[in-house]
């Protein structure tokens, strides 16, 4: 069983940065920080994103900024201003990142290649002191007081770690085959932490009646259907159909036109 003062469960973008800012707030105590990974290698989520470009972040103001964050911008109004997105970049910078600022203050690496980003992020990582082990899964948690080690966690190579701090940065639902499957809603829930359900937030819009939807799941889930639904009769009939050159009008969009049409 090895010891770390510090571990984090996930090495991606929340994971690395949480042990490069655990390693330069105790620079000076000499702690041992572990990350443990699941996927062969750091950043999987991040290698996508963009496009493979990876757009970073992006250099609006909070003003500007908050009127895309849905539906309550003020919880995420103090993180905004401790890490401003020209922190974030002087960060990357500093860890050996070239940047570029692209139309509507969109920031990439100036490579464009978003492995450049995760490799800033592994040097961050890694100059704080941590030490990232890949293909360890996580299978289970438990927490011991026993002097030191309060954290004991198990992996599904069998081996096992322990620890003083643990911080779960495992992502969501979102993109499983990068690693984000769910983990740290099921270690939640093992310690006592209320869930409440989740549903993406960037999903396909259908049409009404194309799945075969429970009516309790739609209230439940705020009209949410489950991928794993089957179609229904229509769906299927109307299965393969592509649609080009379309734009959709949200409820009472046509007449709020026509209005507008007949003040001028």
């Amino acid at each position: 069983m090895k010891f770390s003062d510090i571990i984090i469960i996930g090495a991606g973008a929340a994971g690395l940065m949480a042990a490069s800012g655990a390693g330069n707030q105790n620079s000076g105590k000499d702690l041992s920080i572990t990350i443990l990974e699941k996927m062969p290698r750091p950043g999987r989520k991040i290698m996508i994103t963009g496009k493979g470009r990876c757009n970073f972040t992006n250099l609006k103001d909070w003003n500007e900024f908050s009127g895309h964050i849905h539906p309550k911008p003020n919880l995420l109004k103090p993180a905004f201003h401790n890490l401003t997105s020209e922190k974030m970049m002087d960060f990357l910078n500093e860890n050996g990142l070239e940047t570029v600022v692209e139309r509507g203050d969109r920031a990439f690496p100036a490579s464009h290649l978003s492995k450049d980003v995760v490799d800033a992020l592994v040097r961050a990582a890694k100059k704080g002191g941590a030490e990232i082990l890949c293909e360890k899964e996580v299978t289970e948690i438990r927490a011991e007081e026993n002097g030191r080690e309060k954290f004991i966690i198990e992996c599904a190579d069998g081996s096992t770690y322990c620890c003083n701090r643990l911080i779960i940065t495992t992502g969501g639902l979102s993109y499983p085959t990068t690693g984000s499957t769910g983990d740290g809603y099921r270690w939640a829930k093992d310690f006592g932490i209320t869930l409440r359900p989740c549903f993406p937030s960037l999903t396909a819009v259908v049409p009404k009646n194309y799945k075969t939807t429970p009516a309790e799941q739609s209230v439940q889930m705020k009209g949410h259907i489950d991928r794993s639904t089957p179609l229904s009769e229509a769906g299927n009939m109307l299965k393969g159909i592509q649609l080009k050159n379309c734009h959709m009008v949200g409820a009472g969009g046509e007449e709020e036109k026509e209005k507008k049409t007949k003040k001028k």
